[in-house]
């Protein structure tokens, strides 16, 4: 299974609360695997193979769970690749939150852009708008409603909850992961409503007058 959706939406914390379940494997790194394709193929698809094969993989792992933000673009040609058979988490994320973002150690310049948080998030709906395999799970339910939300992820998955991912913070493997800012938390209530504050209202005002931000705000229940 794969995970993707525009940067800053809480990838990596999705992946570090998957990784915790025993019936998954979290690949430790991005892949990219599916950013390129030649005929139909992946062209970078032997990266995730690598990752199996150099990996103690838990006896209790029956799948694989790897995450790239970016290869929310490409859901028609991962389905067409593995003809259906898969599951993709699409994590989204208040577009206010995510283009206030600061890059690490650098206050003064932004993570993604308005522009970019549009297409990704686009690339996502548009490709799956209704059942099939992929679940559209917004950051703001999985913090505010953290187990209603781990049971959809598992009744999407066909999984058990299982108590080691009712309590995932305790067992989770990827604790020291390098995106941890101050370390990994529970939950990141903290970060909801960051791109509203008044000290963003510049970067905010720019953000509405990007084509499709503000409606897609809209159409996602972020805006009235």
């Amino acid at each position: 299974m794969l995970i993707g959706g525009a940067p800053r939406s809480g990838t990596t914390w999705l992946l570090a609360i998957l990784a915790a379940h025993p019936h998954l494997w979290a690949v430790p790194h991005e892949t990219n695997a599916f950013r390129t394709w030649r005929g139909g193929i992946p062209g970078k698809r032997y990266r995730i193979y690598k990752e199996l094969w150099r990996a103690r993989v838990p006896e209790t792992a029956h799948r694989w769970c790897e995450k790239t933000p970016c290869h929310v673009r490409f859901l028609p040609q991962i389905d067409a690749y593995f003809a259906g058979e898969f599951r993709f988490i699409h994590i989204i994320r208040d577009g206010r939150d995510v283009i206030t973002s600061h890059l690490p150690g650098q206050a003064d310049r932004y993570f993604v852009s308005p522009a970019q948080w549009v297409q990704d998030v686009q690339a996502g709906l548009l490709a799956y708008t209704g059942r099939g395999p992929v679940l559209h799970l917004k950051y703001e339910e999985l913090v505010t409603d953290h187990a209603a939300s781990l049971r959809r992820i598992c009744d999407f998955l066909d999984e058990p909850l299982l108590p080691e991912f009712e309590q995932w913070y305790l067992h989770s493997p990827k604790r020291n992961d390098k995106a941890w800012e101050g370390g990994l938390q529970e939950k990141y209530a903290s970060s909801i409503g960051r791109g509203q504050q008044p000290a963003h209202q510049a970067r905010l005002t720019e953000a509405m007058a990007e084509p499709g931000f503000a409606d897609l705000l809209q159409k996602l229940g972020y805006a009235g």
